[in-house]
């Protein structure tokens, strides 16, 4: 396609608008008296087009080259970091916690919710595999949850382990860890997510009757038999008897009323 030639005067090019092509060249060499400007002209015409027809590939070689290479030169955290608050989060709008209390049944209800419900994370099993492993359980021994064990395993998982593998995939978290482990969701720390903490809360005397039941793993007593505390209903003193309530006690550190000004506490 002939372009108009940009040296034309303004009325020459006004009449080449109306003429056809052959008098448009014909008053253009008219108008100027030397030949060689007439071919320079025709030249200048003829290679424009040329020259588009040969490189019209060439814009979008460039344009996908310069994208290439920004994406070379820029860091993958900078894109990243720009683009976040273009792209909607998968995190839950609120997380909840299960603070497991010793002897509050908290084994047998992580081990449920992870076989009912998707994204639990719990020191007593995770919903990826609770499902496999709780199988594993019941052709073993039965069992109809997950029955956690004294050693390392799916259906308790080392916290170590559980630190490496994170908590952003997860809507429920259950730890028997002392309550400073929840400082790091409070206040909505955790990608602004806050959390609700569930701690279980059982009658205070069957309670106390369960942890004192607890058989000790590794102390062994009479006749054999892993160790039980016992309350001293025959003390003397009441300081006797609460000592020997004291030594029933289990892992009480797993709560602290501090936590209160972190989170919604549910009981």
């Amino acid at each position: 396609m002939l372009r108009r030639d940009p040296h034309l005067t303004k009325k020459e090019d006004d009449a080449g608008e109306s003429a056809p092509l052959s008098t448009s060249l014909t008053t253009a060499a008219a108008s100027n008296s030397s030949p060689l400007s007439y071919r320079r002209r025709c030249q200048f015409l003829v290679s424009d087009a040329s020259f588009r027809h040969r490189h019209r590939f060439l814009l979008p070689f460039v344009l996908a080259a310069t994208i290439a290479l920004y994406f070379i030169l820029v860091p993958a955290d900078f894109i990243l970091s720009n683009t976040s608050n273009n792209v909607k989060s998968n995190h839950p709008t609120i997380l909840y916690g299960h603070v497991h209390m010793a002897k509050t049944g908290g084994t047998s209800l992580n081990g449920i919710i992870a076989n009912k419900f998707d994204n639990v994370c719990g020191h007593k099993g995770y919903s990826y595999d609770a499902y496999n492993d709780n199988e594993k359980a019941k052709a073993a021994n039965g069992a109809v949850v997950l029955s956690g064990g004294s050693v390392w395993s799916r259906s308790r998982v080392n916290p170590r382990i559980m630190s490496e593998i994170g908590w952003e995939n997860c809507d429920y978290i259950s730890n028997e860890l002392a309550w400073s482990f929840w400082k790091q969701f409070g206040n909505g720390k955790f990608h602004g997510v806050n959390m609700e903490l569930h701690v279980p809360c059982r009658d205070r005397i069957e309670h106390l009757m369960s942890m004192c039941n607890y058989e000790e793993h590794g102390k062994v007593g009479e006749k054999g038999l892993p160790t039980k505390h016992k309350i001293a209903c025959d003390a003397k003193t009441d300081d006797e008897l609460f000592n020997s309530v004291k030594k029933c006690f289990l892992y009480l550190n797993r709560y602290d009323h501090a936590m209160l000004e972190l989170f919604d506490v549910k009981c």
